[in-house]
């Protein structure tokens, strides 16, 4: 009886490379009586070993309705032209941009160009890794909509965020 809240589930390179992924997914939000909506599924740009096999898989998937999302994007295992055919919702930026905001004036752009890149692309990004008041407040300034990290929520165990989540509603 309670609203839904959609769930991130990362998703390994061999999992995309399973042909069943898809019809187990499927059989689970059927199972739950959830819609492809409530499922995001996460891959790590580390996925993209054997491009032509997890492409497939991705439009598969995407096709049914589930959004996809990049985690460590700028992590630097993938390049432009299998970027540009990666059927991908939102770009989570590597941890590694914010943890090193402080540190050098290249950290800042190279952020602020994947920024420039995903709104170029209409792709919306989170800025992963927020610790601290300073890092939210200059990720705000650069003009992130979105962030994650310790500055939230540390993780937590199932029943507090099932509290967590009958309290906010």
């Amino acid at each position: 009886g309670y609203r839904t809240c959609p769930v991130s589930v990362n998703v390994s390179r061999i999992e995309l490379l399973d042909p069943q992924l898809l019809d187990q997914i499927l059989q689970v939000l059927k199972r739950y009586n959830l819609s492809s909506e409530d499922i995001r599924i996460e891959i790590t740009e580390s996925a993209f070993v054997r491009p032509a096999e997890i492409i497939g898989m991705l439009e598969r998937l995407h096709d049914s309705g589930l959004m996809i999302l990049m985690d460590d994007f700028g992590s630097g295992y993938s390049n432009f032209n299998t970027f540009a055919s990666i059927p991908v919702d939102v770009l989570k930026s590597d941890v590694g941009f914010v943890q090193s905001l402080d540190q050098s004036e290249r950290g800042h752009r190279v952020l602020a160009s994947i920024r420039d890149m995903a709104n170029q692309l209409s792709i919306p990004i989170v800025a992963e890794g927020v610790e601290t008041d300073a890092q939210l407040e200059y990720l705000s300034h650069l003009g992130f909509r979105f962030a994650q990290g310790y500055y939230f929520s540390r993780p937590m165990p199932a029943s507090e965020f099932e509290a967590y989540l009958t309290k906010a509603s």
